[in-house]
This record gives C-alpha cells, structure tokens and sequence, in this order.
C-alpha cells in the first residue's frame, strides 16, 4: 500500500483504515477534529489498480463497507455498534486491553447513514448498541434491530444525559475504569 498524503490538506488528526472481512485494505478516511472556526470534517481515498491514492467521494450509495468487520472472523459472538470510527478504535483498544474477545464495528459517514450499511452478516447475531446522546444516534436503534437477531441498546446513564452527544469515547476519556463500563452494559444485557 503507497504512503497516502492528502493533498491540498495538512495530515489529518486521524486516518481510519476500511477493510474487507479478509482484512485487505480498501479505502481510508482522513478525520480532521474541529479547530477555531473549523468544524470536524472528513475527507476520503482510496487505491486505484494503479496503486495511488485517489482523493474523492468513493462512497456507493448502499452496500457501503462496515469499519471493522474484519474482525468478525477473530471475535464471532456478540458484535457491538457504536457510532463512529474515532470511538469504535478506542473501545475495541479498551475491551482488547482487558481480554474481551469482542468485535466493535461502526459504519461511514454518520448516523444518517446507517441504512447505506451493508449489514447482512448480522442477520444471525447478538447485537449491543451504545449510541451517542443525540435523538439521530438513538433513533438509529430501530434501524439495527432490523438487520440484527437480536439487540440490546445501553443507555445513556443518567448523570450523562445534560451531556449532548456523550458517549463510550468520553467514558473512556474520562478515565471509567472496565469494571463501570462492563456494569453500564450489563444494565442491558
């Protein structure tokens, strides 16, 4: 895989590596956090049969690639959904850390496009969804019951609820240890 250098653009703060469930590479999007006046923005590539980087929107309409599902062969039992790819790193890295054999998955660009997903490979499984605190985040929990066999959603606890879009991420960042965030998922499961 060519080194990928985002033209016009500074590196990003981070760069999601999307693969296929064999683990190849496929495409790439660079996240840029928000800064001063700037908003989060994203920007995508991917490797041509030339084997150079292509900056452009290579998202299909539907059939979209899940973030991680090249794990699903590793970790086969329960699959946990989160929103976004920052978050699903920094969780898979927590559960790894403490020897939990479980596959964290998100989906590309956002909650609205949850449905674009190609989720088949869910038809049979346990699902735990840990939403943001946000109506759109939530809202998405209807759509995952529908692909999935079933599907547990932990809540947002209670003293997080005045946080607007709060999630595992900020658990974590915050310093919860695994024994709060194991006992927050099994208010569910």
């Amino acid at each position: 895989t060519p080194e990928c250098v985002f033209p016009y653009y500074s590196q990003p703060d981070l760069v999601h590596h999307y693969r296929n469930e064999d683990g190849d590479l496929m495409y790439l999007i660079g996240r840029y956090e928000a800064k001063g006046d700037r908003s989060k923005w994203f920007t995508q590539a991917f490797v041509g049969q030339d084997m150079e980087w292509h900056f452009k929107n290579i998202m299909p309409e539907s059939n979209r690639s899940i973030y991680g599902i090249e794990k699903i062969r590793k970790y086969p039992g329960i699959k946990i959904l989160v929103a976004g790819e920052k978050k699903c790193d920094s969780f898979q890295a927590h559960l790894d850390k403490n020897s939990v054999e479980t596959a964290v998955l998100s989906w590309p660009c956002g909650d609205s496009s949850f449905d674009r997903g190609n989720w088949d490979f869910l038809k049979d499984d346990v699902v735990i969804y840990m939403p943001d605190n946000s109506e759109k985040s939530i809202a998405v929990q209807h759509k995952i019951a529908k692909v999935c066999r079933k599907l547990y959603v932990v809540p947002i606890p209670e003293d997080k609820l005045s946080e607007k879009e709060w999630d595992i991420g900020d658990a974590i960042a915050e310093g919860w240890t695994h024994d709060m965030i194991m006992a927050l998922i099994a208010t569910k499961v």
